[in-house]
């Protein structure tokens, strides 16, 4: 072997008892002069091996392992080879999802020489998973979810290698291969959050589930969704009620909102679920305003105001105007005549006058007639169009009553009538209104003078008159009571229940004054000028 590293083969003689002699070649490898060395020349010096020993000396057979040379009796040398480490390549199995701490890999490696194995090095190099030495001869090895997407039945193999040293020199190196099997995982799945754009009033169809994902491909459907604040958030089966993974959600937003608005939804792959959020937007649009019919009353000949325009509205708070009377533009701020006959002036700015215009003088008292007329209304873009129907009440009018020579019963209405008797006896009843009645001042009589209610004035012309008087009618004057007038008390009224002050007659319980007598001092009356009628 060559000892001494200068490339030439130097020689080892053993002797006696296992001593070793060490000669150097201090010659060539093809003209060897041996030249023993003693001392701290002899790298062997002291060393006795006895008849049998393993010591590691040199590699004397060129295979990178140091050999043994041995010498026994009589200068021969016995070479023992240093026998490499003999390993086994190891195999474990995992699942996808479990870690585990392999055996000791050592156990099926083997070293001719007896010598104690330890585990020198690994190497990961393209391995997936993750190992660790533990230093004993065993390895923690995790998957680390690099085969997740291994379906059950399904198999992968991961590899590593170890070097196993003897501690004298000698290594080996073996792989490690880890079979591992797939396994059904659920893993949730992966909800993402949507947004939609929509008009004011117009509902908006979403496909939540277009962007939502599954780990494991399951397929996915809405599990469950919150009301929206401003809208209402309704399932769209898409036309296909057997297959929940094509449904939609359908936003539809309140009347007249727009803004922002939200709800929540909930996606499902049979087993586990994530909730996404789906934020809308909604865009203002212009409303058409809202014209609101009207009503107005008034009476035959009295004129009647308004405005249109105070209970219509515009959600987007537009001013309004009137563009149109009865459909025509060239109507508005113009007095026009209705088909009626009634007379009517509407403005722009919805204010307007309604004269009857004397077309309802037919009407008696309690009657009613009806007159309409149309307008439309605009926020600057849309319009709306409404009716305004008036109410027009019936008058009595004032009536002017002319009796003749013979006996008549004249009878007034609700108005201010003036009523006149002829010459003979006549009946005059005013009704309702503050009246005038009068015999005749030829007038022979006796007249009947009833004012009814209200204020009336009374004149009995010549003849015994009776002016007749009720309890509440009213106040009336009498402008020529003299005897034998007299006066006629009706509605459980009596002499008894009077007073008199000044040209007064009084209803004492009351202080009511019945009648006032032009001329005349009332408290020189006596029971004598009343009768009950």
């Amino acid at each position: 072997a060559d000892v001494d590293g200068d490339g030439d083969l130097d020689a080892v003689v053993g002797e006696d008892y296992g001593n070793l002699n060490y000669l150097e070649n201090t010659g060539s490898a093809t003209a060897p002069s041996y030249v023993q060395q003693t001392g701290t020349n002899n790298p062997f010096d002291g060393i006795n091996l006895g008849s049998v020993s393993t010591p590691t000396f040199a590699d004397v057979d060129g295979d990178g392992d140091l050999d043994a040379v041995v010498g026994e009796d009589y200068g021969n040398l016995n070479y023992l080879e240093n026998d490499p480490v003999v390993t086994a390549d190891p195999a474990f199995t995992t699942d996808e999802d479990t870690s585990f701490t392999t055996g000791n890999v050592l156990t099926n490696d083997s070293d001719a020489d007896g010598d104690t194995l330890t585990v020198d090095s690994i190497d990961t190099t393209g391995t997936l998973g993750t190992v660790t030495d533990n230093g004993d001869g065993t390895f923690n090895y995790d998957p680390n979810g690099q085969f997740e997407s291994l379906n059950d039945g399904e198999t992968a193999t991961d590899t590593f290698s170890y070097t196993v040293s003897d501690g004298n020199g000698g290594t080996d190196t073996a792989t490690v291969t880890v079979t591992i099997n797939g396994v059904t995982d659920n893993t949730a799945p992966v909800a993402v959050d949507d947004t939609a754009t929509t008009d004011e009033d117009v509902a908006v169809s979403i496909d939540v589930l277009d962007n939502d994902t599954d780990v494991d491909s399951d397929p996915l459907s809405i599990d469950s969704f919150t009301p929206a604040t401003n809208g209402t958030v309704t399932l769209d089966d898409n036309g296909t009620p057997g297959d929940t993974t094509d449904d939609l959600l359908v936003y539809t937003p309140d009347s007249d909102f727009n803004g922002s608005d939200s709800f929540t939804y909930t996606t499902t792959d049979g087993t586990l679920t994530d909730t996404a959020t789906v934020n809308i937007t909604v865009d203002p649009v212009n409303d058409a305003p809202v014209a609101v019919d009207d009503t107005a009353t008034t009476n035959e000949d009295t004129a009647t105001t308004g405005n249109v325009l105070t209970n219509d509205t515009d959600v987007n708070g537009d001013i309004l105007t009137v563009t149109e009377v009865d459909g025509v533009a060239g109507n508005v701020g113009t007095q026009i005549t209705l088909t009626s006959g009634a007379l009517l002036t509407l403005n722009a700015d919805g204010s307007y006058s309604y004269d009857p215009n004397g077309q309802f003088e037919s009407l008696n008292d309690g009657d009613k007639a009806t007159d309409s007329f149309s307008y439309t209304i605009s926020d600057g873009t849309l319009t709306d169009t409404a009716t305004v129907n008036v109410t027009i009440d019936g008058l009595d009018e004032p009536l002017n009553l002319v009796g003749t020579n013979q006996k008549d019963t004249l009878i007034g209405g609700a108005s201010n009538d003036t009523i006149s008797g002829g010459n003979g006896a006549d009946e005059l009843f005013g009704g309702g209104g503050d009246d005038i009645l009068g015999g005749k001042g030829k007038d022979k009589g006796p007249d009947i003078l009833n004012g009814g209610t209200g204020n009336d004035t009374l004149t009995g012309g010549n003849g015994p008159d009776v002016f007749v008087f009720a309890e509440g009618d009213g106040t009336d004057t009498i402008t020529d009571f003299s005897t034998p007038d007299v006066i006629g008390l009706t509605g459980g009224l009596s002499f008894a229940d009077l007073s008199f002050s000044g040209s007064d007659i009084i209803v004492t319980s009351t202080s009511e004054v019945l009648a006032t007598l032009t001329g005349v001092d009332a408290t020189t009356l006596t029971s004598s000028d009343f009768t009950t009628v």
